[in-house]
């Protein structure tokens, strides 16, 4: 039978039922006021709460109320339903929207998938993209083992180019289904919220206290439909409290539940441990339909006079201590400067055997994180070779074209930082134009930077800073505010909503940096994500989920170094401190392995513990090893010339006097930048050619000479700059007279560029000049 006869037959059929169901009703009514019992096969009742219940056949809507005995028949294929997307304290979108129902939906592959004719949250969400252009779906994934959609992304172009991915949750008519979008089915009329971030969350009323110490967990819920007021209170909600599993096989089973407790009418649990340890408090429940990050908690020994004194309040930013705990003097078993320095070089080392002969190691991206690694350890990232090759080479010619940078709005910064710790100049062309796309539309648009969350903020605000960028531009005031609004009301900073202590030390160290530069940046912002990071600290010192992981460790140590604290600061009362951490954790081969994974490398961890523990913080910058120096009439002048840090232009003439190996040592003494030697004629390079490396080329139609190893030409219309290693023996400049004008300059430019390839060449072709002119003067 066609589909459209079964259609026309199924509609008839109901008619007829209906028709006879009408006239038992009436019949029944004579009789009596009670409502009739209907019973039809294979129901689905929507709302037991109401005093209606839709008694849904496809097509077809029957309705009967309590109190009556009429039926209503139906039939339709679109309805309304009130849709409202939030964006932390913002409404993207609130509005009615049309849905119909759809047989197929395309992923965002352009694969197309059977689903529901009816329909759906998720087809109502399509429809919505069809009347606001206030977000589009950047991201809906389908996966064939649950045979369902997954929502990953959406951008909120209301907002920002950045797609927001991740964590979307959604509610209908106030509560939350427990099926996905694709199969929750609508009928009308139905009030949805989709929201970005989590739905519940626990915090407790102080995270490190001495055993016998009463503790009070208070369970929130997210107010999707209140910007006023974020979170309420969430009564009788069951709250776990677990230990790390010693046999751990897995990710799902990484704690073992050591009790359970209920919330209170006003979502209230107090609870006194009786054993010391680290324990975990998350919000659960049997069915999975409720959950929250877990919150750390630290159970301490009862305090002793000499080991710890517990105060009322926390440590301030800078270091001073004022409360939470804290470890006297002298009662730390501190890990000693030689001990980290010897597992500094293993780090180093093995880095250094997984360098190719292209002078990468592993990737673009791990090779800008070693040349910071060796320069937090003192060494030039060009000093770093395979063969003839080094890091350096492999970084100024890198493309961004590897896997790993899928983020390019945070490669860009990261690479800037790489360069800088490679020694190379701020001015460097390469870094201003990895400057210019940083403040392009390709990452910064309406404020906002990069892809969702902070991570790439972090980075931009400290490559930007580091290459002196004006502090005062709206750029950078975007990024702080950025991040700063990022932060929690606990203190900690978040991966696009998720709280971790990987990212809070980043953006520590982005800030205080900031601060350093003249950002005005309020105090409590390092105080409350101290306070954080103390309460998440483990018992081995260090941090991560369950366990410490030197991933999560080396990043929070970073913020610490930036506020200039040390063990002795971050020691718990086991005598542990972060460095412990990363020094444990070390194996003999000079890497890391990841607690998910033993018996692998955790290259996050090897390529940040370095400067984690030397205790640096971002950038790392070594000064470019060519030094300036400005020279004009008299070299007593030089000390003080100059326009920038980065450059200090001399302008060198015939009246200048001869500088040399004895006149530059005062100069070199009074200034950390390049050495530039600025010539008016191309002949006296011949001069400066024996300290110039063999492999010295001049590039055609350029105005620069490119010398792989130490030393730089730059041309311009009226100058010559010479840039030479700052320990270079017998530096010496020639100097002759403005020759611009003599007809046969051509000629002696090409004396230049043989000079720039070899001296022993160079001398040659000066005799040759030398003879021309006398031939020339004979004719």
């Amino acid at each position: 039978m066609k589909k459209e006869n079964f259609k026309g037959f199924l509609f008839l059929g109901i008619l007829i039922f209906v028709l006879f169901l009408n006239i038992g009703l009436a019949q029944a009514e004579e009789n009596t006021t009670s409502t009739p019992d209907v019973v039809i096969p294979v129901v689905d009742v929507i709302d037991t709460a109401s005093s209606t219940v839709d008694i849904v056949i496809p097509e077809v809507i029957i309705t009967t109320t309590t109190s009556s005995s009429t039926v209503e028949v139906s039939t339709h294929s679109d309805f309304s339903v009130n849709l409202n997307i939030r964006y932390q304290d913002t409404f993207i979108f609130s509005g009615v929207v049309s849905t119909t129902p759809k047989e197929t939906l395309s992923d965002s592959t352009g694969v197309t998938h059977l689903v529901s004719s009816s329909s759906t949250v998720l087809s109502a969400l399509i429809d919505a993209t069809s009347i606001t252009s206030t977000f589009v779906i950047s991201q809906l994934d389908y996966y064939d083992a649950y045979k369902s959609f997954y929502l990953n992304c959406l951008t909120l172009t209301a907002v920002s180019t950045t797609p927001i991915c991740g964590n979307w949750n959604y509610v209908v008519n106030g509560g939350y289904p427990s099926v996905g979008l694709d199969s929750y089915q609508l009928f009308g009329g139905e009030t949805i919220y989709l929201y970005f971030g989590d739905s519940w969350k626990i915090t407790v009323s102080t995270s490190t206290f001495p055993i016998g110490t009463t503790t009070t967990l208070s369970t929130w819920r997210y107010n999707f439909d209140d910007l006023a007021e974020e979170w309420t209170p969430d009564n009788n909600d069951l709250i776990d409290i677990s230990i790390t599993n010693p046999n751990s096989l897995g990710w799902w089973d990484t704690t073992i539940t050591t009790t359970t407790l209920t919330s209170d009418s006003s979502g209230l649990a107090d609870y006194v441990f009786s054993s010391t340890g680290t324990y975990f408090a998350k919000i659960t429940s049997a069915d999975y339909s409720k959950w929250s990050q877990a919150v750390t908690l630290i159970v301490l020994d009862v305090p002793t006079s000499t080991t710890f004194v517990a105060t009322s309040t926390m440590e301030n930013y800078d270091g001073s201590a004022t409360g939470g705990g804290e470890v006297q003097p002298g009662a730390t078993s501190l890990i000693s400067a030689s001990e980290i320095n010897s597992k500094v070089q293993q780090i180093l080392n093995f880095l250094k055997s997984q360098q190719s002969d292209d002078g990468k190691i592993i990737d673009g991206g791990l090779t800008d994180w070693a040349i910071i690694s060796f320069a937090a350890n003192g060494e030039y990232a060009e000093d770093i070779k395979k063969g003839s090759k080094s890091l350096l080479n492999f970084a100024r010619a890198y493309d961004f074209s590897d896997a790993s940078d899928l983020n390019i709005c945070a490669s860009y910064p990261r690479h800037v930082l790489a360069l800088l710790s490679g020694g190379i100049s701020s001015s460097d062309e390469k870094i201003q134009s990895l400057v210019t796309k940083i403040k392009s539309q390709e990452c910064y648009v309406n404020h906002q930077f990069g892809q969702n969350g902070i991570n790439d903020d972090v980075f931009a605000l400290l490559s930007l800073l580091a290459v002196n960028h004006n502090n005062t531009e709206p750029i950078i005031t975007d990024l702080v505010e950025n991040i700063i609004k990022d932060q929690t009301t606990e203190g900690a900073f978040t991966w696009a909503g998720y709280a971790s202590p990987d990212v809070t030390g980043a953006a520590l160290n982005a800030l205080k940096y900031a601060f350093k530069k003249g950002v005005g940046i309020d105090s409590d912002v390092f105080v409350k994500a101290k306070k954080y990071l103390k309460n998440q600290q483990l018992s081995d010192g260090g941090w991560g989920f369950g366990q410490s992981d030197v991933l999560t460790t080396a990043w929070a140590v970073m913020g610490l170094n930036s506020l200039s604290e040390g063990q002795n600061e971050w020691a718990n009362v086991d005598l542990k401190n972060p460095w412990s951490v990363l020094i444990s954790q070390l194996n003999n081969s000079g890497y890391y392995e990841p607690v998910w994974a033993p018996g692998t490398i955790d290259w996050f961890a090897v390529k940040h513990a370095v400067p984690a523990l030397l205790g640096k913080s971002w950038p790392i910058i070594l000064q470019p090893r060519n030094q300036i120096v400005e020279a004009s009439a008299n070299p007593s002048d030089l000390i003080n010339g100059g326009v920038g840090e980065d450059l200090i232009k001399i302008e060198i003439s015939s009246s200048t006097p001869l500088i040399t190996s004895s006149t530059l040592p005062q100069i070199l003494e009074e200034t950390s930048s390049p050495l530039v030697l600025a010539t008016s004629s191309v002949s006296d390079l011949i001069s400066v050619a024996p300290l110039l490396p063999s492999d010295s080329q001049l590039k055609e139609n350029t105005n620069e000479i490119f010398i792989p190893s130490q030393s730089k030409i730059t041309k311009n219309p009226s100058a010559i700059i010479v840039e030479v290693p700052k320990d270079a023996e017998n530096i010496k400049i020639q100097t002759t007279p403005d020759q611009s004008s003599d007809p046969y300059l051509p000629l002696e430019k090409k004396v230049a560029e043989t000079a720039a390839a070899s001296s022993a060449v160079i001398l040659a072709s000066s005799t040759l000049l030398l003879l021309s002119r006398l031939l020339l003067a004979i004719l």
